[in-house]
């Protein structure tokens, strides 16, 4: 249990670094690019959203870590019922 709440409080505080050097990558860049306002609007857009895949994949090999941790059923057998 206690090892649960460190990896989601180690996911929580990964995915928030990872969230805001982002950001601060997006600020001191665009500030120098010659293009439109609404061109700069779209790049931190595509910004966020490349940033929030990369979160949501960090997490999604956190849940199969967990899983295949708790479940050494899942790698013996793909079809088993009996796998949690």
């Amino acid at each position: 249990m206690i090892s649960v709440l460190l990896a989601c409080a180690l996911l929580v505080v990964l995915t928030t670094v990872i969230h805001y050097e982002a950001l601060v990558l997006m600020s001191s860049a665009l500030p120098g690019l010659r293009i439109t306002p609404r061109a700069k609007l779209l790049l931190v857009m595509l910004g966020a959203f490349v940033a929030h895949a990369v979160e949501i994949g960090i997490y999604g090999l956190a849940a199969t870590w967990f899983r295949r941790d708790r479940c050494g059923c899942c790698q013996a057998s793909r079809h088993s019922t009996d796998c949690c």
